[in-house]
């Protein structure tokens, strides 16, 4: 029970620093996007934080 109730206790207290996600501060969306990688891949749209660290970039 103590054990139970310990875990629960940490998982409570654990939650809410997961549950927060940064926003993007820009997204561009229904355009071109060369990613550059290995496979060529072109997106979308792009999610930029912070002014210069891409945050997502996706082909919907």
């Amino acid at each position: 029970m103590k054990r139970t109730l310990l875990v629960l206790a940490f998982a409570a207290t654990s939650l809410p620093g997961h549950a927060q996600r940064q926003t993007a501060d820009l997204v561009l969306r229904h355009g071109t996007v060369l990613t550059v990688d290995a496979k060529d891949s072109v997106a979308q749209a792009v999610a930029i934080r912070d002014g210069h660290h891409i945050d997502h970039v996706t082909d919907n």
